[in-house]
């Protein structure tokens, strides 16, 4: 009995053993390290990668390094602008790319300020118009608050239905801009 014991034990040990080996020195020289966020060290991470945002809105970038300086940089600096302490604040439709240099790294945040091009659309009834999100085309999802009176389409498209009013909400990114329809 006490053989199996020991035996077991020293295969427990070995195989500890075999696994610390293969995580401390072959693991790190492999593709699979670098690609796995859980081996990144804490330093070295940023809140999120893609921001969006309306008009008028601001952000603030939190970077995980503590007591270092950074240099902020946006490349479109009418659609967004970053301050010293990495407040972003954004001023019209479009994309740009904010740029964080801190110790010869670089981490680069999306910045997506969206807006609809009408707050308000008067219809007739069985009319279509066409509501545009500036900003961002792809992955908009539109929905109506009320299917009686407004229906749209994936692509924006607006339909009066019958007398009423109702709401045309585009969300994309976790944003949500809506546009009060009337329809007479």
């Amino acid at each position: 009995m006490k053989k199996n014991g020991c035996l077991v034990v020293v295969n427990v040990l070995y195989y500890l053993a075999l696994f610390l080996l293969i995580t401390t020195l072959i693991l790190p020289h492999t593709a699979i390290f670098y690609s796995w966020r859980i081996f990144d060290p804490y330093t070295k991470r940023a809140n999120t990668k893609t921001v969006y945002m309306m008009p008028g809105e601001r952000y603030q970038i939190h970077l995980f390094k503590i007591n270092k300086s950074a240099r902020y940089e946006s490349s479109d600096m009418k659609v967004a602008d970053v301050m010293d302490m990495g407040v972003i604040t954004a001023f019209r439709p479009g994309k740009t790319i904010i740029s964080i240099k801190q110790n010869q790294e670089i981490y680069k945040y999306r910045i997506y300020v969206v807006k609809l091009n009408k707050k308000k659309l008067i219809l007739r009834n069985g009319s279509i118009r066409k509501l545009r999100l500036k900003g961002r085309q792809s992955g908009v999802r539109w929905k109506s608050t009320n299917r009686k009176v407004v229906t749209v389409s994936r692509y924006g498209w607006v339909k009066g239905k019958e007398k009423g009013k109702a709401y045309v909400v585009a969300s994309v990114g976790g944003i949500k801009v809506r546009c009060k329809v009337f329809v007479r």
